[in-house]
């Protein structure tokens, strides 16, 4: 039987009518914290579909885009409803424009499919309908067809350059970076370029995922362990902010009906429980070592093994 929510699209209308950045509302949950942390390094660990790469999309337009009453600064920081938050949020931090982006997805494939949106389906909107007009042409294409390179937003100029892992550390050189946007787990080496380049402006640093380790890439093993011994297990400071268990029941943009079903694929399938728990809530274990992320690498080595070959060796006394 199909998911009843998987048509309705009704609530994008009003985003593509209008411009999504102003209309956006943060998720309560996880959206909202990283919304409304000023701490300049985010980590943010959610499930499936639980609305991190929008939340990541709106950032990035929220450095770009000009604030509708503050003139030659960024929209970001802003909170719909809230002006005495959005005023102690804005005595912290106000980008000035024109700022520099960076949003980093392992491939161009990743940035067509998740990234850029839209292209006439109202289901994947993004950064082509949320930059919309304001993008400077003619654009920067990749070479990828469909991907930017990069591209210039109005009116002040202020770039967004899409990145990819598979470029490797030294894709991550350059100039001063205002905010750095990682999605999905990372080879630590361009955490620590991108964190590099944010600290050269004074910016910002948000790594969004789902910390599973994918079996078909051995080493997202090393990129989660980083972030799980190295970042998480040392918690909140006054510079970074550690935002866990952000799950699919926060993400207001999805129907019940597609919640739902997105639910059911997900506990029906073959994955272990633990594995389950993590791609619906973004939940990780801290405190119990490495047990958990140990039985998925033992799976993925078994997966590499072969059975001994068996016989007698010939022995020659020549």
């Amino acid at each position: 039987m199909l998911d009843p929510g998987l048509n309705d699209f009704s609530y994008l209308e009003d985003y593509q009518r209008d411009n999504a950045l102003f209309l956006f509302k943060p998720n309560p949950g996880g959206q909202y914290k990283a919304w409304t942390s000023p701490k300049p390094a985010k980590y943010v660990l959610g499930g499936n579909s639980a609305g991190k790469t929008y939340l990541l999309l709106m950032f990035a337009a929220g450095f770009l885009i000009e604030h509708p009453q503050d003139k030659g600064y960024a929209y970001w920081p802003h909170v719909p409803g809230d002006e005495n938050l959005t005023a102690d949020l804005r005595d912290k931090w106000r980008i000035k424009l024109p700022s520099n982006v960076w949003l980093s997805e392992e491939s161009r494939k990743t940035h067509r499919d998740i990234v850029m949106g839209g292209w006439d389906r109202p289901d994947r909107m993004g950064l082509v309908e949320i930059l919309g007009r304001r993008v400077r042409q003619p654009v920067k294409w990749s070479d990828e067809g469909g991907v930017w390179d990069f591209v210039e937003v109005e009116p002040y100029g202020s770039r967004l350059t899409l990145k990819t892992a598979q470029s490797g550390p030294a894709g991550y050189a350059g100039p001063p970076v205002d905010l750095g946007l990682i999605d999905e787990p990372h080879n630590p080496a361009i955490v620590k370029e991108m964190l590099a380049r944010v600290a050269k402006a004074g910016g910002m640093l948000i790594y969004a995922c789902t910390p599973v380790v994918d079996m078909e890439k051995p080493e997202s093993w090393n990129n989660i362990m980083w972030l799980k011994t190295e970042i998480l297990s040392k918690g909140n400071t006054d510079v970074v902010e550690i935002i866990t268990g952000m799950s699919i029941d926060d993400n207001v943009a999805l129907t019940p009906g597609r919640r739902d079903f997105i639910k059911s694929l997900l506990t029906s399938s073959g994955m272990s429980r633990e594995e389950q728990m993590t791609r619906l809530t973004g939940a990780i274990e801290i405190e119990a070592g490495m047990k958990f992320f140990d039985t998925n690498m033992i799976e993925t080595l078994l997966q590499q093994t072969r059975e001994p070959e068996t016989g007698y060796l010939e022995v020659n006394n020549d």
